[in-house]
């Protein structure tokens, strides 16, 4: 109450103010002091407290790609691309934005392999796990794996790329140069039915999907 957020000077019938630059979920006090010639007369105590702002968790799977490297688009200009750890967190962490008249702002956390399959995406009441691109799902164990699972099945959300989304397919294939040279599926989690096909050319990687369900509900 004590803080002013502006002074108001004003002569006629005026009823209404605009105040720019309030914070969430704050309450503020107003009154009217009325002024003229034969003295002041002081209007009681208003407040009015501005909407809360709902913090969505999203946990980020610490992969060894920590940093996307930078990139240049069309005209040159050199930009990050946010496929990486680090790319995703620096994206996404403390974005405010509005649905359906509601305030929502992203908090990331980076974890780790071990906390992942120690149950830290229930225990830390995230509710998006981004899964960036690379190996290390296959290479860091069946727990994690388990764990990413389960929290998908409970309703948590996941976006991946690359690795990342190969990784929840129902099926993988690896391709060289035409023929099929390995199908192992027990990894792949399954969460969508979908095909990840990882085809090899020449010293060259492609990874698409076919089905295209991948952002499916």
């Amino acid at each position: 109450p004590d803080e002013k957020i502006a002074t108001i000077k004003s002569s006629g019938h005026k009823v209404s103010y605009k105040v720019y630059n309030l914070e969430y979920g704050k309450t503020y006090y107003w009154k009217v002091v009325a002024k003229n010639e034969n003295g002041s007369a002081i209007g009681p105590v208003w407040k009015f407290t501005t909407e809360g702002i709902e913090i969505i968790k999203v946990a980020i799977y610490n992969v060894s790609v920590l940093e996307s490297p930078k990139v240049s688009d069309a005209k040159g200009s050199e930009k990050w691309e946010y496929t990486g750890t680090r790319g995703m967190e620096r994206a996404l962490n403390g974005y405010i934005f509005d649905i359906d008249g509601k305030t929502y702002q992203f908090k990331t956390d980076i974890l780790e392999a071990e906390n992942i399959s120690k149950g830290a995406l229930q225990t830390g009441n995230y509710k998006i796990l981004l899964a960036p691109g690379d190996n290390d799902y296959w290479e860091d164990g069946r727990a994690v794996r388990n764990a990413i699972k389960k929290f998908v099945e409970s309703g948590g959300g996941y976006i991946g790329t690359c690795g990342g989304a190969a990784i929840v397919c129902k099926e993988y294939r690896h391709v060289e140069d035409g023929a099929i040279v390995g199908d192992d599926s027990s990894i792949y989690l399954g969460l969508v039915d979908a095909v990840a096909w990882n085809t090899r050319v020449g010293q060259g990687n492609h990874l698409y999907f076919d089905r295209h369900t991948m952002f499916d509900d």
